[in-house]
């Protein structure tokens, strides 16, 4: 049976009806404190769910505190670990602050600490947590896809490439964090999108893996995780792209048209996940860097129709005169209750002229 233009319009007013009928307005917003970590300053956390060992969470610059104010020792990024959250600050616990959780290549990236001679340095500040897949043997697999850049102050010098991490956690493991590994230190060049470097989503069979085109585009790519390849997150010829809307195995290059999808996100940092609550996509996050504006879009699918991005919060900024407050996230993880998606925790990174970050944590609940 085929159906004429007409029902096919009506048909279409009524999914994009019921796409939109998700009430995104929350029913309140309250911050509960900050993430925490006594005597150590971080730049932006994300986190994600790791199994046995609850919350990861892994977190840009960071410093010790000395005399109240941060050392200049500075650490690119840092890996700790949490419980749930509640009504209060939520603490961080590392293990280790001496060298970079996701590590540099120390022949090509300036040391183990990404620090260059000439006062530039090698920067891999993560976007998102990792991308979590569980084994039938109870062991638990991240990667991570971490934008590297050399810079002269924030400056960019040449070209963005990334990197693939692999986390892993096996069933009896004594360390506290997950085993890191860099698997590809150029797994996304610096003419193709860095699909996973923003965002991913692992539901069902597949991962979906979200990265920015050179337009500041949303780009998508989905790798199905049932195909019998064990490490098909690290296995390319599993991965499949959405151009010009249709599923493709041709990989597109950075600038190539056709690769963005509307509305799937409000132009800044922010984080996807799926909402059992309202059975449907969800990215939360920010306005175009800096800033401190909660924003909500929600699909029934990856590729869309994603709805048009609405602020529903805007945060606390700090007391610096630059980039006062950024990094707009979620944290679904931390949620406990069920069904997932009616409650969510929020941070976001408030910038103090004393160089002491505050990363504040909301608690938002939907109707």
């Amino acid at each position: 049976m085929s159906l004429r233009s007409g029902q096919l319009s009506a048909l279409l007013v009524a999914f994009a009806s019921s796409v939109s009928a998700i009430n995104t307005t929350p029913s309140s917003v309250t911050v509960v404190g900050s993430l925490t970590n006594p005597g150590i300053t971080r730049d932006s956390c994300s986190s994600g769910n790791f199994g046995p060992l609850g919350t990861l969470w892994i977190c840009r610059d960071t410093q010790p505190i000395v005399n109240g104010v941060p050392s200049t020792d500075v650490v690119a990024n840092t890996g700790a670990f949490s419980g749930t959250a509640g009504s209060t600050s939520l603490n961080l616990t590392s293990p280790a602050l001496t060298t970079p959780y996701l590590p540099f290549d120390s022949a090509t990236e300036c040391g183990t600490y990404g620090l260059c001679s000439d006062g530039t340095r090698y920067v891999g500040w993560p976007n998102t947590g990792p991308a979590v897949t569980y084994d039938f043997d109870g062991s638990v697999n991240g990667y991570m896809f971490v934008p590297k850049q050399h810079i002269s102050g924030l400056t960019v010098e040449g070209d963005t490439y990334y990197s693939l991490y692999h986390l892993g956690y096996v069933s009896g493991q004594s360390s506290l964090l997950p085993t890191v590994s860099m698997d590809y230190q150029s797994w996304w060049g610096t003419n193709d999108v860095g699909y996973g470097a923003y965002g991913s989503v692992v539901q069902g069979n597949y991962a979906y893996l979200f990265g920015t085109t050179s337009s500041s585009e949303m780009a998508l790519a989905r790798v199905d995780l049932s195909s019998g390849v064990f490490t098909a997150i690290e296995t390319l010829s599993e991965y499949e792209y959405w151009v010009n809307g249709a599923w493709t195995t041709t990989k597109p290059s950075l600038t190539d048209s056709g690769l963005g999808i509307t509305n799937a996100y409000a132009g800044g940092q922010g984080t996807y996940f799926y909402s059992t609550y309202w059975s449907s996509y969800v990215w939360v996050g920010g306005s175009a860097y800096p800033g401190a504006n909660f924003y909500i879009t929600t699909a029934p699918d990856p590729t869309g129709p994603w709805t048009t991005p609405t602020l529903f919060y805007t945060g606390a900024e700090g007391s610096a005169s630059s980039l006062p407050a950024y990094s707009c996230v979620a944290h679904p993880e931390l949620s406990t209750v069920s069904p997932s998606g009616k409650e969510l925790y929020i941070s976001w990174t408030e910038n103090n002229s004393d160089g002491v970050y505050n990363n504040a944590l909301a608690h938002v609940v939907w109707p």
